[in-house]
This record gives C-alpha cells, structure tokens and sequence, in this order.
C-alpha cells in the first residue's frame, strides 16, 4: 500500500491555487478585446498565464506575510509554479519566480498606466496606441485584489 500516499494539504492547497486563479484565466482580458492582430494572440495567451502566474505569486506572498502559517503553501505553491513552467521549457529558478513576480507586480502599483503600455506594447505595430491600456490596467489591478480576496475566503482552517 506504499503506493498510496496522501498529498500534505500544503501541496493540495497549493494545486487548487494554481486551478483557480491560473488556470480558470477568470475574468481574463483577451486579445481580441483589446483588438490586438490575430498573429499576436498566441504570445499574448502565453505572456498573460506568466502574468497570472506572477499574480497569485504575488498574492499569497503577502497573504503568507500577514498569516505565517500559510508560509508552507506558499513554498509549494513556488514547487507547483516551478514544474510548471518547466513542463513549458522554461526555467524555473523558485526564488527568481518570487524576485521576478514582486518586481513585475511593484511596477504594476507604483505606475498602472505605463506597466500595462510595456507589457501591451509587443503586441502592437503603433507604439503610440493606447486602446485598451487602461481597461488592460485596471482589469490586472482588479484581478490582484480579487486573488487575495479568493485566498482570504478559501483558506482551510488548518492554515
């Protein structure tokens, strides 16, 4: 029966994070709503599972700096994030995700309208159009409230 082994809630909780706030892309801005060329929207897709990586990254990390005993989701959340991008190819350093994440999102706060015209700007051919910079700003800051508020709601009692 060694086989069988039950996951520590740590690890399962952490999954269920990626499900809900990676995978499901609620509320997800998208390519076609911000009237980007077709040929972009493959990249697009992937750059914003990156940003919605770094999102709920982000959001657990200071959900774990008020509440300690959420410290070890938090480091199987980097594993959970870590093997995924592997499975992409890409690298996946546990502690640069965390760096990376924290310095992307800080831009985010410290100035939305110019951290969304450089994220937006590879996907358009003008440099000087803004359409959807700001719905695509206020759409990230919104999701990165409504992951803390779902990490609030959801935490297990044993956390």
């Amino acid at each position: 029966m060694g086989w069988f082994r039950k996951k520590p809630y740590e690890t399962v909780y952490a999954e269920r994070i990626y499900k809900a706030l990676v995978d499901r892309k609620l509320g997800d801005m998208t390519p076609e709503r911000l009237r980007l060329p077709k040929e972009t929207n493959r990249r697009y897709r992937e750059k914003a599972l990156l940003y919605r990586e770094a999102m709920s990254l982000c959001a657990l990390l200071e959900r774990a700096n008020i509440d300690p005993k959420l410290l070890p989701v938090l480091r199987e959340y980097k594993g959970v994030l870590a093997a995924k991008r592997v499975g992409r190819g890409l690298q996946a350093n546990r502690e640069q995700l965390i760096d990376a994440a924290v310095e992307d999102l800080s831009d985010m706060f410290t100035d939305p309208f110019k951290w969304a015209h450089r994220w937006l700007m590879e996907f358009r051919s003008d440099p000087d159009d803004m359409t959807g910079v700001v719905l695509f700003a206020d759409h990230c800051l919104r999701q990165y409230e409504g992951a803390k508020g779902s990490l609030d709601k959801t935490r297990p009692a044993s956390c």
